[in-house]
Parts: C-alpha cells; structure tokens; sequence
C-alpha cells in the first residue's frame, strides 16, 4: 500500500515489460551489475519518448522498475517490470497526459541502448550486433498492455505485488525426491518448449510443463539446458 498511497501520484499508469534476446541474457548471469545498468537504459529510453511525445525536453515521468530474472519454470530470463505515469510532469509541477507510447520507436531505442550497453562493456563485438539486427525476430520485445486509470490503487498495489513476487511458488513445488531434486510445475499445464523460441536463431528447450532440479540449481537456477527435463512425473505431461 505504500507505493499505491504514497509513492504514485493519483494519475493513471501503466505497465512496460522489456526483454533482451537468449543470446544476450547469459551475460547478466556472470556480471549482474548488467541488470542494474539495463534498468538504466530503460529510464532513458521510456523519459527520451515521454519528451518527444510531449515535444518537451523539460519533463520528467514518474517510474519504477523492478528486475526479474527468472522464467515460468525457474529458467534464467532476465527482464524488466516498469511501472510508468500515463504522461510526464513539468518543473513546475503540472502533469502532461500520454494516451500510449509509440511502441515501434520504443523498442527500436531499447534495442539500440542494449547493443550500447553491451558493446560499452566489451560483452559482444559489433560483428555480433550486425548478425543480430539481420534477425527476421530480433528478440527483443516491449509489452504495454496493461493500463491502470487515475486513481486505481488497487490495481497498483497488485501490480507492483506482482513485479516484486518472489521467483517461485510453493503451491507449483509438487515433489522433493529422496535424493533432494525438485520437481516444479510450470503455471499451465500445457507443455510448451522452455525456454519460449523467439526465432533468434537458438535452439527451444524441450517440451515440458515442468522442471527438474538438483537442490542447488533450485536455489540457484544454470543457464537453459535442453536435456535434464524431459522425464515424465506423475500427474504431470511430457508431451
């Protein structure tokens, strides 16, 4: 309730999900000051559209982020929740409404501040940049569908429950074998192939609705692997 009654001005808001490709997210796993430096280029490039819409370079919106790393089975999928004012507010304190951002221009800034990012800190070569943007999918994506009008604190509230959420449940923890690995059911039952292909040119997992984990790799997930989930469990489909 502290963010909803204290932190928000009662104005509406709206929810912006940034991801990066596969090929790009082992690096936050080995040097996660990353995730904070991605939070970073997500201000610019969301306050740098705000400013353009607007066409004023004086206005500031209000945000917060919050940084994910994990996927729906526990696989290592860094990504960012932002919670954003629906317009941006003057030095002088008047608040400037945005129906929407430009989607398009959006992502085209986010791609473009992550392959800076990551050029800057030697992680990738320009060679690199140069395949991927040939890429019919690049893999990088900006999702703003959920829009939260004036005053719905409620909605905040959740949402921002839902952006701090701890990275697994208890009630989808289905089995502890006797040798301590761990058996996780993913949110729905149909199987999918984890992690999601996004056509970037990465081989999918396999089709799974769960994931098996030595006790370690439960407290700490590896990378995507292909080959250490595909068994059967009961109650549970692998196919």
């Amino acid at each position: 309730m502290h963010v909803a009654e204290d932190v928000c001005f009662p104005v509406a808001h709206r929810q912006v999900v940034l991801t990066i490709p596969k090929r790009l997210r082992l690096h936050t796993r080995f040097d996660r000051k990353l995730l904070g430096k991605l939070s970073s280029c997500a201000w610019t490039c969301l306050k740098a559209e705000a400013c353009r819409l607007l066409g004023r370079e004086d206005v500031v919106p209000g945000m917060i982020g919050a940084i994910q790393t994990h996927g729906e089975i526990l696989h290592w999928h860094p990504h960012i929740h932002v919670l954003i004012t629906c317009g941006a507010f003057t030095p002088e304190g008047e608040f400037l409404e945005l129906s929407e951002f430009d989607r398009e221009r959006l992502l085209d800034a986010w791609q473009d501040a992550v392959f800076g990012l990551y050029l800057a800190e030697e992680k990738i070569e320009p060679e690199v940049v140069e395949n991927m943007r040939s890429w019919e999918h690049s893999g990088f994506s900006v999702d703003q569908s959920v829009l939260l009008p004036a005053g719905d604190q409620a909605g905040i509230e959740r949402l921002v429950q839902y952006m701090t959420r701890c990275p697994f449940s208890l009630s989808r923890l289905v089995k502890v074998s006797d040798t301590g690995q761990i058996v996780y059911q993913a949110e729905k039952q149909a199987c999918r192939a984890f992690p999601d292909p996004q056509g970037d040119g990465t081989q999918a997992g396999v089709p799974r609705n769960f994931q098996i984990l030595p006790p370690l790799d439960f407290l700490a997930p590896p990378p995507p692997q292909t080959g250490h989930a595909a068994h059967s469990t009961e109650g549970l489909a692998s196919d």
